[in-house]
């Protein structure tokens, strides 16, 4: 581990001390089906090294029922990277009373173009993925926009497009803020309200069509996802 690294061992070996005793232990439940995982992050201070590329952060994985809003608490959190140079402290983690399970990230020489991605699992309940570089700019995990389906309707122009995401009634990270709709004709994009989960649009004429849709949060952060379609 590089130097940068060494200097942030102290502050890390902080945080494990505190994130011991949130430690799964044997016997833990998993969260209930109905359950919402979001992530964020906070770099360690201290512990970027801007030309290897190595950090240490610490991943916030907080759970709550998507329609009461209620935190789970108590239950077994797994963590788990999916690709990169990247090590968790522990393989579960218990939730607190606020429904939050915390760990650390070690990651080796993730520089842009070789991140770490990751994930929490709790049960049949899974975040998002969530890839993160020393470089990354917000300590705030980005919302993911999602498609779920692009189907024709209405004699094969018009076009019904399921986004299939929901918002938390407080401003949580994530949280949908609105949503942007390219439909790919040329038309202007169609601008939606973050409860929208149905989005329409009629095409003049058969084709073959890219939608772009673009996702907001709270927090203004940002991303976008693509489908085609065929008329």
């Amino acid at each position: 581990m590089r130097r940068i690294i060494q200097r942030s061992i102290l502050a890390a070996a902080t945080v494990g001390a505190a994130l011991l005793a949130l430690a799964c232990t044997s016997g833990t439940p998993a969260a209930p089906e109905g359950t919402e995982i979001l992530l964020r992050f906070d770099f360690v201070d201290g512990s970027r090294d801007l030309v290897s590329g190595d950090f240490q952060a610490i991943i916030t994985a907080t759970l709550f029922d998507e329609d009461s809003n209620v935190p789970q608490t108590g239950v077994g959190v797994f963590f788990e990277v999916t690709n990169g140079p990247g090590t968790f402290e522990f393989e579960t983690v218990n939730t607190d009373n606020g429904g939050r399970a915390r760990n650390v990230l070690t990651a080796d020489g993730a520089q842009v173009g070789n991140e770490v991605t990751f994930r929490a699992f709790s049960g049949v309940s899974t975040s998002n993925t969530l890839s993160l570089n020393v470089e990354q700019a917000s300590g705030n995990a980005p919302p993911m926009a999602c498609i779920r389906s692009a189907n024709a309707t209405g004699g094969g122009l018009q076009v019904t497009l399921d986004i299939g995401c929901s918002e938390a009634p407080a401003c949580r990270d994530n949280q949908i803020s609105d949503w942007e709709v390219d439909w790919g004709d040329g038309t202007a994009p169609q601008n939606l309200a973050g409860t929208t989960n149905i989005a329409m649009h009629t095409y003049a004429s058969a084709g073959s069509y890219t939608i772009r849709v673009t996702v907001d949060d709270c927090q203004n952060l940002s991303s976008t996802e693509t489908t085609s379609i065929t008329l």
